[in-house]
């Protein structure tokens, strides 16, 4: 078998270990040094999900169709890497939401109480570029990403988004053994919502939700065919900038120090501000090579998002004061051991062990910063990851084994005050549970690739996920996934 061909298949074999070191390809220069030569694959694959115990504003079942192109182009001082990528799914039994992306607008969302199928479209284009000269290596990269979603059903949502994300970045070898990075990036993002109804004597509640099932009292409202329905616009910018090290050799420390400031406001169809959403971000990580083949890694990862409510008078034509009212404080901390071994000439291993701690503090406020609700969620779990890739005269054949138990040390929840109507019993208590049970997870992958020459390679890769969820009270708690792709690599 080839090097082009070993190429193809080490590069899945080995995308796990790479995704350990996320924070340092980030950096379009640091994209020099990535662990690969050449690569293009192309190929369609068909998702599915049914799920018992869920994020409510998500729906529990879904399917997604996705074509997929990625290259990537190494050659002598210059490196080329791109990808496009189009996918058409359903999400069904979507509540108490009218929205796309709604982790990039939480806690922000407009939402409905009926429950019914959200449909979406989505094209995506990237580019990237890095020169060497001399001992520093200059890159840029480019993402677009263009969507629309919507429902069939009233209140009719219909959601068009553009995301443009942008970062360059220098790299430079400024000790023997060690490159030096800094690069920055931004990102700009919006979503135009027009509401309406078709039913000439229809109406449906729609709540600007405000966190913790809190509805905004003044922009929530019921809307006819009539009365023109509603539109709305989120508009989030986000900046950072990241510093790393990258060892080139032997047993040597990677370190890696990024921080974000994010902010989201949303405006109604009169270009009132309804809400704005700040969001500080800082990383940490910390990762040393023990030998070829065996790392370790530490991550340490702290955020903190605040709200502020813009009141106005019943007409909506004076602003009367603005108040921050909802906080977010998320803590991430992360130990990984990854290693790689080989089981004979033609078979061989690799596995990452890890262990993640994640807490979750969210509170409503009223004046003098005092708790009115609030949601507190401390979960520990513990990871195991394997591949095992087995080559053949003119195949290879990968498995990959991956399960996650999440145990749940502290949770506490107490809201109600100020809440929609029925938003406790249907949104915030199914997604609290959702969030806070115990669970075990597994997943199993399967890849066949079968080498038509020295150049190109036909593959069909199945994947198989199950979550079993503990401490649900009644009803099925599990959830299963599933994905089936095939491709031409070369």
């Amino acid at each position: 078998m080839g090097n082009a061909q070993n190429n193809r298949t080490n590069y899945e074999f080995q995308k796990d270990q790479i995704g350990l070191f996320s924070s340092w390809w980030n950096n379009p220069a640091m994209r020099f040094h990535y662990p690969l030569e050449e690569l293009t694959e192309v190929s369609l694959s068909q998702s599915a999900y049914d799920n018992n115990v869920y994020n409510v504003q998500k729906g529990d079942k879904g399917n997604n169709f996705e074509f997929l192109a990625n290259s990537f182009t190494k050659k002598q001082n210059k490196l080329f890497y791109g990808g496009a990528s189009y996918n058409n799914g359903v999400q069904k039994n979507v509540n108490w939401n009218t929205l796309t992306d709604i982790d990039r607008l939480y806690p922000y969302i407009v939402a409905d109480t009926i429950p019914d199928k959200m449909r979406k479209e989505q094209y995506y284009f990237s580019g990237g570029y890095a020169q060497k000269m001399n001992e520093s290596v200059l890159g840029i990269f480019a993402s677009y990403t263009a969507s629309t979603s919507y429902d069939r059903r009233d209140p009719r949502p219909y959601n068009k988004v553009f995301d443009l994300q942008l970062a360059t970045g220098i790299s430079r070898k400024l000790l023997p053994d060690y490159n030096f990075g800094l690069n920055v990036f931004f990102d700009r993002y919006q979503q135009d919502q027009k509401l309406s109804l078709f039913k000439d004597n229809g109406s449906a509640s729609v709540f600007y939700l405000r966190g913790l099932g809190v509805a905004d009292a003044t922009y929530s409202t019921v809307i006819t065919k009539t009365n023109g329905g509603a539109d709305n616009t989120y508009k989030q910018n986000c900046y950072g900038v990241n510093l790393s090290m990258l060892p080139l050799n032997k047993k040597r420390l990677f370190v890696s120090l990024s921080a974000s400031i994010n902010n989201l406001e949303l405006t109604s169809g009169n270009n009132q501000t309804v809400s704005e959403y700040d969001k500080k971000l800082g990383k940490l990580e910390f990762a040393y090579k023990i030998s070829k083949g065996y790392n370790i890694k530490l991550l340490g990862e702290l955020s903190k998002g605040d709200g502020t409510e813009f009141n106005y008078d019943i007409s909506k034509k004076y602003l009367l004061n603005k108040a921050k009212k909802f906080t977010n404080i998320t803590q991430f901390l992360q130990l990984a051991f990854a290693g790689e071994m080989n089981l004979g000439s033609k078979t061989k291993a690799n596995f990452i062990l890890s262990s993640d701690y994640h807490s979750l503090e969210e509170k409503y406020l009223k004046i003098g910063n005092a708790s009115i609700n609030n949601k507190n969620i401390k979960n520990l779990s513990i990871g195991f990851l394997a591949n095992v890739l087995r080559q053949y005269e003119q195949s290879s054949l990968l498995f990959k084994l991956e399960t996650n138990y999440r145990n749940n040390l502290s949770k506490e929840l107490n809201a109600g005050r100020l809440a929609a109507d029925k938003a406790i019993e249907q949104l915030v208590m199914p997604n609290y549970t959702f969030q806070s049970s115990n669970r075990l997870f597994t997943n199993l992958l399967i890849r066949y690739d079968y080498f038509i020459n020295e150049k190109y390679a036909l593959y069909l890769k199945g994947n198989f996920a199950y979550s079993k969820f503990n401490q649900i009270d009644t009803g099925e708690n599990d959830n299963r996934a599933y994905s089936i792709a095939i491709g031409l690599s070369f």
